[in-house]
């Protein structure tokens, strides 16, 4: 139950997420069942923001690319970025990739045929687009949108032949329930 108090004290507090990175073999956690790895955060370069959702999509010549949400609280809402890092887990640059003017995240991406697709949650939109991300000038490029409706944290893979994607619909987390969709095709 709400106090009447609840929206002064909510502008006390803040979420701040940030990235971990750490260089680990997954089959040794798996096997082991520990993981105590060194972790290497990488936190916003101001208050007003945080980082979250981080997928790795590219590592050459010592440096690391990922796709994330950046999140502002001046404009209230996230964008799809991309981040690079140097070989001692600094960021040396990053850039917005997607913004929309509503809220994105969680910058899941599918790889088949040499070819990168981007699919950022938009929930807030009803909508679940996919994007082309090109290697060459680190951009997005529009492809179509997919699903018609609110769904949270998509996660697409291909399995028997069919391309699957799951997900969570519902406005608030007393209604979420998880959804699956599937085609013989990706058009």
């Amino acid at each position: 139950m709400k106090t009447k108090y609840s929206k002064y004290i909510s502008k006390l507090f803040f979420k701040q997420w940030i990235i971990g990175i750490c260089q680990e073999n997954i089959q040794e956690i798996l096997r082991t069942k520990t993981f105590d790895p060194k972790i290497h955060w990488i936190d916003a370069t101001s208050s007003e923001k945080f980082y979250a959702d981080p997928f790795p999509i590219s590592y050459k010549n010592g440096k690391l690319k990922i796709l994330y949400e950046e999140y502002s609280y001046e404009k209230d809402y996230g964008t799809i970025s991309l981040m690079t890092i140097d070989k001692d887990f600094r960021p040396i640059d990053n850039k917005i990739l997607l913004d929309t003017n509503s809220h994105l995240s969680y910058p899941f991406y599918y790889s088949e045929n040499n070819k990168t697709y981007v699919f950022p949650e938009s929930a807030d939109n009803d909508k679940l687009s996919c994007y082309e991300f090109s290697h060459e000038d680190e951009s997005l490029v529009f492809m179509k949108d997919i699903l018609d409706i609110p769904l949270y944290d998509s996660t697409i893979l291909k399995y028997d032949n069919k391309y699957w994607i799951f997900g969570v619909t519902g406005r608030n987390s007393t209604s979420y329930k998880l959804a699956i969709f599937y085609s013989k095709d990706r058009k």
